[in-house]
């Protein structure tokens, strides 16, 4: 569920913190950096995961879980929107009468303000690290970035984080297809781990997630392929309207975020040189095809719209 298997992308730790409750707490084990597979770098992995309120790309956050070594980040979050039935279903919570639950126990909740604020903290207590998730480029990238920005804390992520690798797509590297049922998070688990936990509680995927990265076995060219930026999520989040009205593929809006080309660039691009703009500049990153028409013809549109008078 990230970019297609064949995309082609030409285009130690800080001070410890407590927290006030179990659902949130900190560990106080001692921290130390994550050492990733021989002949990379050492660096600091930071294993995360959300629980959300459903699947469309408003929903809220529910749940936010992460470890790094011996240091565990866990809040439940009391959302502003309706749990969805299969939300409820997969994941356990449900809300009632302000009282979220899980699995029928009631859970310590936090708002959105201050569990972000927290986590941004928990980040910033360690060596500007490598944020790790399952499927984090089509989901929990962009609802999490969304998160920050509703708070005008992203400059503040963004500058205490490398980046982002998705082991959906590491998976999807080093594992052939006919070893595995698929690439959902379980599966990997079981069919290489041989064991089970319980999906789809943040907490719990997380762990399994962060032992299930230990065993992949990779090269770092194939480390590198699976890592992407804040600046190109925040471009693939911006290509959404297009993707959605089917003037882009997925396929194509994954190569061209990877690239850093965001929406503003190309409607800058084609303000500047109506005419032959987006075509040289789809030319410069080996993109051929009609697409710079369909571009055209969207730009062009919407700039007609914004000058329509409006109705009196």
């Amino acid at each position: 569920m990230a970019s297609p298997e064949n995309m082609q992308l030409t285009e130690n730790g800080g001070t410890e913190i407590a927290l006030s409750n179990t659902n949130s707490a900190v560990s106080n084990a001692e921290h130390s950096k994550e050492e990733s597979q021989p002949g990379n770098t050492e660096e600091t992995l930071v294993f995360f995961d959300l629980e959300t309120t459903g699947l469309e790309k408003c929903c809220d956050i529910v749940q936010l879980s992460a470890v790094c070594s011996g240091k565990i980040f866990n809040r439940y979050i009391l959302p502003s929107k309706s749990m969805s039935a299969g939300a409820t279903n997969v994941t356990g919570i449900q809300v009632m009468d302000g009282i979220l639950y899980l699995r029928g126990e009631p859970q310590i909740t936090y708002s959105l303000q201050d569990t972000m604020t927290a986590f941004l903290k928990f980040l910033q207590s360690l060596d500007r690290p490598l944020l790790v998730g399952h499927n984090i480029w089509k989901f929990d990238g962009p609802i999490i970035l969304g998160a920050w920005e509703e708070l005008s804390m992203k400059d503040q992520f963004a500058e205490c984080v490398t980046g982002f690798l998705d082991t959906l797509w590491l998976a999807k590297e080093v594992i052939p297809r006919t070893e595995v049922s698929s690439y959902c998070q379980s599966d990997l688990v079981q069919s290489l781990l041989k064991k089970s936990y319980e999906a789809h509680n943040a907490i719990e995927d997380v762990k399994s997630l962060q032992e299930l990265y230990s065993f992949l076995k990779f090269t770092p060219e194939q480390k590198q392929k699976s890592q992407f930026s804040v600046s190109q999520l925040e471009s693939r989040i911006s290509l959404q309207p297009l993707t959605d009205r089917k003037v882009l593929f997925f396929q194509l809006a994954d190569k061209l975020a990877m690239q850093d080309v965001s929406l503003e660039k190309m409607k800058l691009t084609y303000e500047q040189d109506a005419e032959s703009g987006l075509k040289t500049l789809f030319q410069s990153l080996g993109v051929s095809g009609p697409i710079y028409i369909r571009l055209s013809e969207f730009f062009k549109q919407q700039v007609a719209g914004s000058l329509t008078p409006a109705p009196t």
